[in-house]
Order: C-alpha cells, then sequence, then structure tokens
C-alpha cells in the first residue's frame, strides 16, 4: 500500500549542519519518540552512527526480532486451570510484568505494540481468557512493522477481538455490526470517511461464520459455513456474494486511499507529534539515567510501575473503551498530575537515594557528560538537564534547577574549589535536580 504524497511529502531526511548538529539531545530525541528513552550508552553509540545509519539500525532490529516466546500457559483452557482460580490470576499479573519490562528494556518494539494495542483495543476484562491475551499480544509483537492488511486480517479473527466486538456471535440469521463499524471507523478508514451505514450492514453479513469457544477459553477460531451469509452483499457499490477476505480485497483495494492517510495520520501523532503517553513518562524514569541494570530491575519494581500506570488510567491490557486511551492533554489534570509527581518522588528518594550502587552510577554520569575535574556546579547542572530533558530551560527555571543541585551545600565551598564532583553529597544533589526536572512541564509533556 503506497501512502499519499499530501501526507508525508514534507518530511524531508535530517542532514546535520552547524545549526542543527547530530548531538546527544537529538539522538536522545529520536529514543525519545522511537522508543522509551535511551541510556547514555546507547546515545554514544547513535552518535557514533550518522541519522540514517541508526535509523537503518534500529529498522533492521525490527525486522529481525524474533517472534514473542510463549509462556507455558498460552493454550491453556479453563479446564486446564480446573478450579485454581489464584493460578489464572498469577499468570495474568506475570504478564502485565512482562510487557511492562519489555517497554522499560526492550523499548522499539514494545512501543510500536502498544500503539497498535491502542488502535486495534480489546479489553481483557471483557474477554477474561488468560490465551485470548496471548494470543492478542502475540498478534500486536508480530506484525508491529508488518503486513498492515494482513494484520487487520489476522486481528478480525483473533480469538480477544471476536469476542470483545461480537464476532463470535455475528451469524447469518442475526449479524452484528459492532466489528464491522470499528473495522472502518477505527481500524482502517477513519470516521466517516468513506463508508456508509449501509456498507457496515452489508460487511457484517459478509463477515459472518467465525467462532471462538469463549465459555471453554479454548482459543481455537473456525469457520462454520452454515453460519456464514450466504446472500448477495453490496459493499462500497460493489455487488457480489462477498466472505471475509473480499471484505480486505473492497477496503484495500477500492478505499486504499482513506486507509493510508488515516493510519499514516495515527503514526505521525504519535510518533513524531509531542503527544505526552503515560508509559513514556514512567518507564523513562527507569532508563533516563541507565543507572539501573536487568538484573537490578526487580519484577517489585515493573509490578510497581505497573500500579502507577493502572492508577494515571493505562491498564495494560483494558484500554478505557473501543476508542483506546485519548491521550494528549487528557493524561494531565490535577489528579494525574499530583500521582505523576508523588510517583517520581517515592522512586528518586527511595529506590535511588537508598541504594548506593545507583547513587554512585548518577555521580558517574555527571562525571561522563562533564569530566571528573569540572567544579562549575552551572556547567554540571547544564549539561544534567540537557540531558534529562533534551531541551534548554529558559533562564528563571534553569535558575532554579541550579539551586536544586546546590541544594544545602554552602555557597563557598562551591567559591574556594572544596566541592567536585567526588564530593560525598553529589548523588543527592543530583536526586534533588531530578525532582525539580520531574516536575516540569517539560518533562511532563515530553
Amino acid at each position: 500500500m503506497s501512502l499519499p504524497g499530501t501526507m508525508l511529502g514534507f518530511l524531508e531526511p535530517f542532514v546535520p549542519s552547524a545549526n542543527q548538529p547530530w548531538d546527544a539531545r537529538r539522538v536522545q530525541h529520536f529514543y525519545q519518540r522511537i522508543g522509551f528513552g535511551a541510556t547514555r550508552e546507547m546515545i554514544n553509540q547513535g552518535l557514533a552512527l550518522t541519522p540514517g545509519e541508526l535509523v537503518d539500525q534500529v529498522i533492521d532490529g525490527l525486522l529481525a526480532a524474533p517472534d514473542p516466546v510463549p509462556p507455558y500457559w498460552a493454550n491453556w483452557t479453563w479446564d486446564d486451570y480446573g478450579d485454581d482460580d489464584d493460578l489464572y490470576f498469577q499468570h495474568k499479573r506475570e504478564f502485565n510484568i512482562r510487557w511492562m519490562r519489555e517497554m522499560v528494556e526492550e523499548g522499539i518494539r514494545a512501543k510500536l505494540a502498544l500503539f497498535w494495542h491502542n488502535h486495534f483495543v480489546t479489553e481483557e476484562l471483557v474477554y477474561s481468557c488468560n490465551s485470548f491475551m496471548w494470543a492478542y499480544y502475540n498478534l500486536l509483537h508480530r506484525f508491529a512493522v508488518g503486513n498492515f492488511r494482513t494484520f487487520v486480517e489476522e486481528m478480525g479473527v483473533n480469538p480477544a477481538m471476536l469476542v470483545y466486538l461480537n464476532g463470535n456471535i455475528n451469524v447469518a440469521s442475526q449479524p452484528n455490526e459492532n466489528y464491522a463499524r470499528e473495522l472502518m471507523e477505527l481500524f482502517t478508514m477513519g470516521e466517516s470517511n468513506g463508508y456508509t451505514q449501509d456498507d457496515i450492514v452489508e460487511v457484517a453479513r459478509a463477515l459472518t461464520g467465525w467462532r471462538v469457544n469463549m465459555y471453554s477459553c479454548n482459543n481455537t477460531v473456525t469457520f462454520n459455513a452454515n453460519l456464514h451469509d450466504q446472500g448477495q452483499k453490496t459493499i462500497f457499490g460493489h455487488t457480489g456474494n462477498w466472505g471475509y477476505d473480499d471484505v480486505h480485497d473492497l477496503i484495500f483495494n477500492s478505499r486504499r486511499d482513506q486507509v493510508a492517510h488515516y493510519i499514516c495520520q495515527k503514526l505521525y501523532s504519535f510518533f513524531v507529534y509531542q503527544e505526552p503517553n503515560e508509559e513514556v513518562a514512567m518507564a523513562n524514569l527507569f532508563r533516563l539515567t541507565g543507572v539501573i541494570t536487568p538484573d537490578e530491575l526487580t519484577d517489585d519494581n515493573i509490578a510497581y510501575l505497573n500500579y502507577v500506570v493502572d492508577q494515571l488510567g493505562q491498564e495494560i491490557f483494558n484500554p478505557v473503551d473501543v476508542a483506546g486511551w485519548p491521550g494528549y492533554h487528557a493524561w494531565l489534570n490535577e489528579n494525574t498530575m499530583a500521582f505523576r509527581w508523588a510517583f517520581s518522588a517515592n522512586f528518586l528518594y527511595g529506590r535511588f537515594a537508598n541504594y548506593e550502587p545507583i547513587r554512585e552510577k548518577l555521580r558517574a554520569l555527571a562525571i561522563d557528560l562533564v569530566g571528573p575535574d569540572q567544579t562549575d556546579p552551572l556547567i554540571v547542572t547544564r549539561a544534567l538537564v540537557d540531558h534529562f530533558l533534551k531541551r534548554e530551560l529558559d533562564p528563571p527555571l534553569f535558575d532554579t534547577a541550579v539551586q536544586y543541585f546546590k541544594g544545602e551545600i554552602p555557597e563557598n565551598y562551591f567559591q574556594n574549589g572544596s566541592w567536585g564532583l567526588y564530593y560525598s553529597e553529589v548523588p543527592y544533589q543530583i536526586i534533588n535536580l531530578l525532582y525539580y526536572i520531574t516536575r516540569l512541564p517539560e518533562w511532563q509533556l515530553g
């Protein structure tokens, strides 16, 4: 499917120049938009490449990524669980932690899968079956950078989607329009963009006959020809005895421009335009410094992150409705802002401040940014702000940032050379600075 020039014609490759250098800030911005931020090591590796080489490397890595490894319970039915409800919910919790961990550690494919999760929405609270949840997750990840048409075709007969949008009860004697409507309105073409109510009715008839047993939690999907409407249907002005494959032929041929424009617009607004996203803000706190290694990132840490995201209204596998999480400024209100600030403070002054290896990694980061002999707190603060925010602060905000960094260190220590980056309080000074940074709109909207 080609992309319309009107949508992408203005996107020119980035060419570094004296006014727009390929620097750490731009590498960090790239990783922030396509994933969940970057460690200092990732930034340094990116600087060793040209922008085009870095993009190629990331895309090649995505294309070469193996399919997700199924959990041992991937195909379990209710019979396999028996009466053990605790085990069912344990598997569900562990799988939530798994995806959240991937967002922190893997980043890019996990964020793409999150985008598609908010596009092809299902709610686990509706289908309530772990094997359906796995089948849905697996599809999101396998097609994160796959063929969009095939993605749509497989999503329509995914067990989670069949239950969620009533495709499971869409039969010739009583067609159900729910999936047909969302297939065109939300998944491919956009609201009122090239289809009519009559098209919805006819598409619903063409999609009849697909079944999955939601009551047994058996994720095997079948087609029952006896439940399929064999009559003539008229879709987009074309009449025939259309079935499932025909519907997708008609959408991707007769309405290809509508599909291309709608999907490109969604991708652009999510990955290019500054759009707040809870996982970005939360997961980035784990990666912004590179101070927590995978072996230090315990399930308790991830579970806490998952809890925070849930409290902020973005429970994984359970968007608010079929349209997904609204995003953008909907994330920011007096309640969510207070909770985000509290989470950042708890994590910084709890996990960071109370664990010496992390404190020393913060010191090492500052030394890496400005050198071991730097004694000017303004230079150190500016380098840290630039690293964490990827942008300059207005002078009044920067002045405040300096005061947070200085903390309670006597001013004469900075003037007479008593203070340096090996001073004992430096890690706590960086934590104080991070506390201030994470409360800024520049951080929350980043």
